[in-house]
Parts: C-alpha cells; sequence; structure tokens
C-alpha cells in the first residue's frame, strides 16, 4: 500500500466486475472463489504502482493515485492479469474501469465530492475489460511519463447530467459502444450544477418505482424536486426499454394542453379528432417507459387526469410526478422532499461538513469563487446560513451566489437581520415557503434598478429563451439593448437565471423564480405591455426561421424553433386571445415548412386557431395558412376534412397562391393519377414566385407522388431537382431530394439506388425529419425486398414503421405494410400476414396508392396456406385493431423477422 494517501490533485481508479450480480445469483460458490482471485490481482497492481485503496465496496475497488501515470500503468497491468487468469468455469470475470482526475476532499480519513461521483459515472458507461479516462486525466497523461496508448472516444452525457464529458479508452481493445446518456431513448436536459446531498434519496426512490407505478414528490418551491426527480430518471434511463421522457409543465398555462405537452416530449402527432390524451395513450399501452411529470400543481386537474390515463391504461410504464401536493391518483406513492440536512447546534459547528446543506453551499460557492474553503474561519457563519435558510437548495444557491462579492460571516448577518425582522426573531418558526420567498426577496432587493426590470420583464418568457429573444423583449424604458448581455450576466451570477448547454446560448428561470418576476410584473401593472413584446418578437422570429429552414442552417434552425416551443405556443395563444389576427397569420404561415417536416409539431393545430379569427382570409399567408391545417389533416388520415378546408381556396386563382398552398392544393384535391396537371401548374408559381428551394422541393414532390402512382417517372426532372436541392445547401432539402432519386432509380438501377438512400438516411436523421426519414427507409426497405434480401428489408421496414409511428402518418403506415405482405408470406410469417391484411383492408388508405392486385394475390396465399376458417379469424383480429395496436403488432413482428 502506498505509504502516504494522496491529497490535492488526484487520480482516482474504479474498478467493478460486470455482471456481478448475475453470477451471484446463479454460481455462489465459484463467484466467492473467483473474487479472491479478482481482488489479489486488483490489490497487487494497484499497490505496485503506489495507489491507495481506500474502498472496497461491492465487487470493485476505489484507489487514490499520486500522478495519473500511475493509476493508468495499474489499470493496465490489471486488465492484462484479469484477462490471462484461468477463471472456475463456467465464469470469466470481466471488469471494468474508470480514471478520473480532480481536487480530493476528505474527512474522517475518506474521500468524498464530485470528483468521485465523476469517476463512477466514467466507470459505469464501459464494458468489461475496458478502461474508460476523462478529459482531465488525459491532459496529466498526455505530458506525463511514461506515455500511454488512448482512443478518443468522443464527447458524451454521464448519468450525472452535466455536459459531455470528453471520453478515452486506455490501449487498444475493442469493445462495443459506450453505454453513456446518448445511446439511450431519453430527453433529459443538460444540468450544469452538480448534484449534491441527495444520494440517499436518489437510491430509495429508484427502490420505489421498480415497485410502484406512480410516485410524486412533494414540496414547496425551492426544494430540489425537480432536480431530484431529473437525477432519479437519470439512473433509471437503462431499465426502460422505451424510453425515459421529461415532461415540464412549468409553462403551461392552459390545463388543455398538458396532454399535448406530454405527447409532444414522445414526439407524437396530435390527431384531429382525437384528444391528445388518447394518443398519448396508446402510444404507451403496450411500451415500457418512464415519464418524468415536472411541476403539477398549477394544472393539477389535468395533470391527474393524465396520470390516471397512463397508470390505468399503461401497465408497463412508471410516472415520477413533482407538485407541491399530491395528484390523488389511486395507488399514488407520495415522497415528501425533505430539506438538506443542516447543524444547528454550536457543538455540532466543528462537524458541518457531514451536513448536506454546508456541502451544496460550499459547491455552489466555489462555483462563484473557485479560492472558496470550508476552514475553522467560516464554518461557523456557513452552518448558521444553512441553518436559517432550512436546508433549502434554491434558497442556499441564492446565498452562495454572494460569496463573490461578501464573506460568509457578512452574508450571515445580513440573512439573520432580514430573517429577524420578519418573524420577531422567533428563528425557529420560519415557515419554509416563507423562508424561499424571502430568500427571493432578499436577493431581489439586493439587484440594483436594471437588474429588477431584468428580471420581472423575463417574467414572461416560458420555458427556456435567447439572448437575442431576451434583448428584443425587455428593452425599453430605461434598458438598453446594449446593456442585457451584462444584467442577464449579474442575473446568472446571482443564481436567479441559469445558462443552459444546448446547442447555442439559453437561459431559463426556475419556475419558482419565474412565477416570483411575474409577480412583479403584474404588481408594477406592466403585464399587458411585455406579453405584446413577447408576442411580437416570436411573430418576426417565426418569419426569420422560416427563410433559415430552407437553406444551409437548416439544422440550426430547427433546433431553435424547437428549443422555443413553449414560447412559441404562449405567443400563439395571446395573439388568439387578444384577436390579433394578422399577427397570428403571420407567425403560423412562417412556419409552413416546420409543420411538414415536423408532424409531431402543432403547428397544424395553430393554423385551425388562425382560421377561426374574424377576418384571416384577408391577411398575406391565408392560403398558407389553409395549406398547413389542411397537409396536417391529409397526413392523418382526414382527406375529407382536408378537402373541405381547400375548398375555401377554390375560387382564388392559383397564380395567387404561394407555392406552398398551390403544391398543398394538387395534392389534397386531385387523384394521384391525376396530378400531372395540377403539379405543373403548382411548379410554374413556383419558378415565378418561389426560390430554387420552391423550384427543387416542387419538383422532387411531384416525381415522388408517380413513383408511388406506379407511373412512369421523369429521370431528368428527378436529378435535375436533386442539383436545384444541392444549390440550396439545405441538408434536409438534399436529403429528401437523394431519398425521392434513389425511390426513383430503385427497378431501373438498383446499385445508384442504394447509394442515394442511403445518403439520404443519414443528413434527414441530423435534421430530425421523422416522415422524410421514413419515406428514405421505405425506399430501402423496398429496393431490399426487390432484390431478395428478406433480412435487411424488414430491418428497414421496421425502421419505416417506427418513424411513421412518431410522425403519426398514419396511411403511409398503412400502406407500408400492405406492400410487405407478399415478402412476409415468402418469410414464413403467414399468421402475421393475415393479421395486417386485415388491418390495412380496413385502415385509411390514400386513394390511387393501394396495390390492390398484390393484395389479392396475398389474400389468396394466405387462404391457401391456413384455410378460409383461420385466415378470416386471423384477419377479422387485424380489421379490430386500433392503428397503435396494429403498430405495436407489426413492430414486433418486424424486430423478430429482421432478427433470423
Amino acid at each position: 500500500m502506498s505509504s502516504e494517501r494522496p491529497s490535492g490533485t488526484v487520480t482516482f481508479l474504479f474498478t467493478d466486475i460486470e455482471g456481478s450480480t448475475r453470477a451471484w445469483e446463479q454460481h455462489p460458490e465459484t463467484m466467492r472463489a473467483s473474487l479472491v482471485e479478482h481482488d489479489t490481482v486488483l490489490r497487487s497492481s494497484i499497490e505496485a504502482h503506489g495507489g491507495y485503496v481506500f474502498s472496497t465496496g461491492g465487487d470493485g475497488f476505489a484507489a487514490a493515485f499520486h500522478r495519473a501515470g500511475d493509476a493508468a500503468s495499474a489499470a493496465l497491468e490489471a486488465q492484462r492479469a484479469l484477462a490471462a487468469q484461468t477463471w472456475p468455469e463456467p465464469l470469466r470475470l470481466m471488469v471494468r474501469m474508470g480514471i478520473h482526475s480532480g481536487e480530493a476532499h476528505e474527512r474522517d480519513g475518506d474521500y468524498f465530492g464530485p470528483v468521485l461521483n465523476r469517476t463512477a459515472r466514467i466507470m459505469q458507461i464501459g464494458h468489461g475489460g475496458q478502461t474508460l479516462v476523462s478529459l482531465a486525466a488525459e491532459e496529466l497523461l498526455r505530458h506525463g511519463q511514461p506515455p500511454v496508448d488512448l482512443i478518443d472516444l468522443g464527447e458524451h452525457r454521464l448519468r450525472d447530467l452535466g455536459r459531455a464529458e470528453r471520453i478515452f479508452q486506455l490501449g487498444h481493445g475493442q469493445h462495443p459502444a459506450i453505454r453513456s446518456l446518448d445511446s439511450y431513448n431519453a430527453n433529459l436536459p443538460v444540468i450544469l450544477s452538480s448534484f449534491v446531498g441527495r444520494e440517499r434519496e436518489t437510491a430509495d426512490l429508484v427502490d420505489h418505482l421498480g415497485r410502484d407505478r406512480l410516485v410524486t414528490l412533494t414540496g414547496v418551491g425551492g426544494m430540489g424536486k425537480t432536480r431530484l426527480a431529473l437525477q432519479v430518471a437519470a439512473e433509471l434511463v437503462p431499465v426502460f426499454a422505451d424510453g425515459v421522457r421529461f415532461v415540464e409543465l412549468a409553462g403551461v398555462e392552459d390545463p388543455a394542453a398538458v396532454a399535448q405537452v406530454a405527447a409532444s416530449a414522445f414526439e407524437l402527432q396530435e390527431v384531429l379528432g382525437r384528444s391528445a390524451l388518447e394518443t398519448l395513450v396508446a402510444y404507451l399501452r403496450h411500451r415500457q417507459a418512464l415519464v418524468v411529470l415536472d411541476n403539477c400543481e398549477h394544472v393539477i386537474d389535468s395533470a391527474a387526469e393524465l396520470v390516471e390515463a397512463i397508470v390505468l391504461g399503461c401497465p408497463s410504464v412508471r410516472v415520477l410526478a413533482t407538485s407541491r401536493e399530491g395528484l390523488g391518483v389511486a395507488g399514488e406513492q407520495i415522497v415528501a422532499v425533505a430539506p438538506l440536512s443542516t447543524v444547528t447546534e454550536a457543538a455540532d459547528v466543528g462537524r458541518t461538513d457531514r451536513s448536506s446543506a454546508v456541502e451544496l453551499f460550499v459547491d455552489r460557492a466555489r462555483a462563484v469563487n473557485a479560492e472558496f474553503r470550508l476552514d475553522g474561519s467560516n464554518a461557523e457563519a456557513v452552518a448558521q446560513i444553512c441553518a436559517r435558510l432550512d436546508g433549502m437548495p434554491l434558497a442556499l444557491e441564492l446565498a452562495a451566489a454572494r460569496i463573490r462579492m461578501m464573506s460568509p460571516r457578512d452574508l450571515a448577518a445580513r440573512l439573520d437581520d432580514r430573517f429577524a425582522l420578519l418573524t420577531g426573531r422567533a428563528r425557529r418558526a420560519v415557515r419554509r415557503h416563507q423562508t424561499l420567498r424571502t430568500a427571493i426577496d432578499w436577493s431581489f432587493d439586493l439587484l440594483d434598478d436594471a437588474e429588477r426590470m431584468v428580471l420581472r420583464r423575463l417574467g414572461v418568457f416560458t420555458g427556456s429563451f435567447s439572448l437575442t429573444a431576451a434583448e428584443a423583449v425587455v428593452t425599453g424604458d430605461g434598458i438598453a439593448e446594449s446593456a442585457v448581455l451584462d444584467i442577464l450576466g449579474g442575473l446568472v451570477d446571482k443564481s436567479l437565471v441559469n445558462v443552459l448547454a444546448t446547442t447555442g446560448t439559453r437561459y431559463r428561470m426556475l419556475e419558482t423564480v419565474r412565477e416570483y418576476a411575474r409577480e412583479r410584473l403584474v404588481e408594477g401593472g406592466e403585464l399587458a405591455a411585455f406579453e405584446a413584446a413577447h408576442a411580437r418578437w416570436f411573430v418576426t422570429f417565426a418569419e426569420e426561421a422560416g427563410l433559415g429552414l430552407r437553406g444551409p442552417d437548416q439544422p440550426r434552425w430547427a433546433i431553435e424553433i424547437e428549443a422555443d416551443i413553449d414560447n412559441l405556443r404562449g405567443a400563439v395563444d395571446l395573439l388568439a386571445r387578444t384577436g390579433d389576427t394578422a399577427a397570428l397569420v403571420r407567425l403560423v404561415a412562417a412556419l409552413a415548412q416546420f409543420r411538414e417536416r415536423r408532424p409531431q409539431f402543432p403547428v397544424h393545430l395553430w393554423a385551425e386557431t388562425a382560421l377561426a379569427l374574424p377576418g384571416a382570409d384577408d391577411h398575406p399567408g391565408w392560403a398558407d395558412v389553409v395549406g398547413i391545417a389542411a397537409y396536417g389533416a391529409y397526413q392523418l388520415g382526414e382527406q375529407a376534412r382536408a378537402r373541405d378546408l381547400f375548398g375555401a381556396v377554390e375560387g382564388r386563382p392559383l397564380d395567387g397562391l404561394t407555392p406552398f398552398a398551390a403544391v398543398m392544393r394538387a395534392i389534397v384535391r386531385y387523384p394521384i393519377d391525376e396530378l400531372d396537371g395540377p403539379f405543373g401548374r403548382a411548379l410554374d408559381v413556383a419558378r415565378r414566385r418561389g426560390t430554387t428551394y420552391d423550384v427543387a422541393w416542387r419538383r422532387a414532390v411531384h416525381e415522388m407522388m408517380r413513383t408511388l402512382a406506379d407511373l412512369p417517372v421523369d429521370l431528368e426532372s428527378v436529378a435535375e431537382a436533386r442539383l436545384g436541392a444541392e444549390a440550396t445547401g439545405c441538408p434536409e432539402l438534399i436529403g429528401i431530394a437523394l431519398a425521392f432519386e434513389g425511390y426513383c432509380l430503385r427497378t431501373l438501377d438498383p446499385t445508384r439506388a442504394r447509394e442515394k438512400l442511403e445518403r439520404s438516411i443519414p443528413m434527414l436523421q441530423r435534421c430530425r425529419t421523422t416522415y422524410l426519414l421514413a419515406i428514405a427507409w421505405q425506399g430501402l426497405t423496398r429496393l431490399h425486398l426487390q432484390l431478395g434480401d428478406l433480412t435487411a428489408g424488414f430491418a428497414a421496414a421496421l425502421e419505416t414503421v417506427e418513424s411513421l409511428e412518431r410522425s403519426g402518418e398514419r396511411p403511409s403506415t398503412y400502406l407500408t405494410l400492405e406492400y410487405l405482405l407478399p415478402s412476409l408470406i415468402a418469410a414464413g410469417a403467414t399468421e402475421a400476414a393475415a393479421v395486417i391484411l386485415g388491418a390495412v383492408t380496413a385502415g385509411p388508405r390514400y386513394a390511387g396508392f393501394t396495390h390492390d392486385d398484390e393484395t389479392s394475390e396475398a389474400a389468396l396465399a394466405i387462404e391457401t396456406q391456413l384455410g378460409a376458417g383461420r385466415a378470416g379469424e386471423l384477419r377479422a383480429r387485424g380489421a379490430a385493431m386500433t392503428f397503435d395496436e396494429l403498430a405495436s403488432f407489426a413492430r414486433r413482428e418486424l424486430r423478430a423477422l429482421a432478427a433470423r
């Protein structure tokens, strides 16, 4: 053992046996004997290189090293020795390891703090036989001796929810992709601050959700419910095969929108004629997922209705909710989130580092003042601060932000005076909700006038917001646009505004702070003016973004639109409420291209709202709004509704329509085999009034529609569409033009078709365009099946169905499954084919797209193989299926066929 325990900057090595729990359950005696050999190898390797073993919990080791090079050498030696070991049959122990460097915190002869948590997270994402290294450790290894071989594995998010960590592999072994948060189906946000003081609660809640269908975290605002729920969700990400979804309700003001927001978190299309709640429950019915429903209290009845429907209708789904009170749903397990532990007696002050409240305060204080240390000179003051603030996380963070400007002693004195005035010096009588309000009041009073004005005005934003939006909305009446960045920076420094680690800098306030800011805005009589400024800005933003979606920066603009969905929804609600028809038509029309590409984004419902306002048809952009609403209905199989919507523009000449509206009318109003004339006229409109983007897209869509209808295709026109797309630089348009070209080439030149389709898929994945991606996968499906590669064809068909299901494009889903019938029969899945035949025959199909001859042949083959009775029984079962039941059935069957 090293004679001296490392301190200061330390490199930690953590190890763990992969699959040890199962091994102990299945082979306890063999595992016990093997563990002796394992321990001998690890301990000797660590100590031979000067390592200090400070923990051997579970089946792993935790060791500290003075030098990163020694930790790496110990890991390499241990991995080589373990690989060479002859293990008792049938076991072969594989050990994963993690190495990370940072400043060590010590107490009572042990280490603690964020650096240890980070090391454990790095180890956990590896595989047996693999050693992973953090960027901090790599930087030390890069300049140290002896040199080591490291493979850069790129940036990965760990389950502590912080920003991505650059990960390296020590040595050159071959291993599967590491199990970072990015590799799972989850939408958990990035949290820049570390998770402190709730480790036991996290473990208890993980156990709760293993047993209980619904767990609700309760407590006043600022108690840390959201942060705790997110950490629990991160721990459970590997457990839920169908994903973990965070549903943030803080910005939802209309209770009717709760289910809609939850459906959007799963990227589900909102279906006309069917509630968002019904859509979500049908989607989750056969899935294993975790739904985190955050900030339910202000829409508690709607949240309870949503949760009850999920609990009753989705047996493999768990719900973790946060609310200031319970939801009142049967089976609910309520867990009150307690304050962090504090030190309340003078005799305990010398042991302040055992207080989780103190640990949080010190962590946040060091974030604003790297030189801050807890020592004998300030421990008593820090303990007093934490006790006066009742261990409330938000209050502690607000106070810690002041350490940059004052000492703990001064801070404690100011807090003590403030609380004494409010409570008559009955310190133990401070109620927690009063504590929080007082803490925010105190922070607000310490702001200068400009900071107070900006904080109040930021209360009109919902969700996160960009600097540009803040500059546009909060300026005027004493605030210059050029000053907003510095003022915002000051609010960030004081923990009243948070910075999000996203693509581009974005900001947000905790909901408690946002409510406070909004209340102050109301008190000053300023709410209506700044809500109007907010709506005006997002109309302008939508128009700029709509143009941006047509160029090289399309992925960035798509991300920005998605990031501002809560703000856009708020603007739509305000404009509808105030009857500002012109502004609402402008906003919705600007997002025509986005609706076309993001079916789960509710622009088509906003279009319906705009069309219901008086005088909507008098405004430019009205035809595009009609097109958006009609196309939304059309994609969902509501073809009669789509035709009725476009009936409103029948009296207007085609030349008076925009290219988007013209082509949408052509698709909706005419049979597929009669589209040449209307499409030709729409293309003329695009040439006269549109851009290169409009022309390329209209041409590509025209030829694609002809292909789907089995009509002759003009390959020259297809190639010109792709060249036009490339001229725009828009990756989404290039991707879909390539997909369309590959689709059209598949019977004429399969090799070129495959190359085009395979190039298109990653481009469309990067652009996150579910429906257009489905078209590319559908083309690849048909190509593989055409070439007789059933396994690859079914794998591509699975991707197609999943993309279509996410997009909500029902008729295309039925069309895809209809096309698969002959291949299913050829693969021996005749019973599955019979069920699907019954479903597609009864389901919605686009006129002119059906394959009636092939379907008749499939029906005959099914009856011949299964007999009329069994075939009829299975077809009846399929005909009775809902869309969601059919999609679930198809996914299951295709997954099995693709795995053969």
